[in-house]
């Protein structure tokens, strides 16, 4: 979680224990079938790095993003992580159409 004052680490610390414990109950619901989709859709994510990998699906852009992030402003981190993407430099697509589109929905999903 980075650097927190006192007792902030034992604050964040029972928000995550507790958002575990919903997400099992959560599980354990439609598990039951109630639901169309037999798992929870949500992921869970520690920034926003994290969850745009995630929700877009494109591997090494979480750690890419980080390191962008350190030397620019999130815009332009979006848009040079778009041009990493639609280059080849990160993600590993099959053909030029998937990297653009890919490199499209990452770059607006940073923003």
């Amino acid at each position: 979680m980075g650097e927190v004052a006192g007792g902030m680490d034992e604050y964040f610390g029972r928000l995550e224990d507790e958002l575990a414990h919903a997400m099992r109950l959560a599980g354990k619901a439609r598990e039951k079938g109630g639901d169309p989709a037999p798992i929870v859709e949500i992921p869970l994510a520690k920034d926003l790095a994290d969850r745009v990998e995630q929700l877009i699906g494109v591997r090494g852009v979480g750690a890419r993003l980080r390191e962008l992030e350190e030397k620019m402003s999130r815009e332009e981190a979006s848009l040079q992580l778009g041009v990493d993407i639609a280059s080849g430099i990160v993600g590993d697509f099959m053909d030029r159409e998937a990297a653009l589109d890919a490199a499209v929905r990452v770059a607006m999903a940073v923003l």
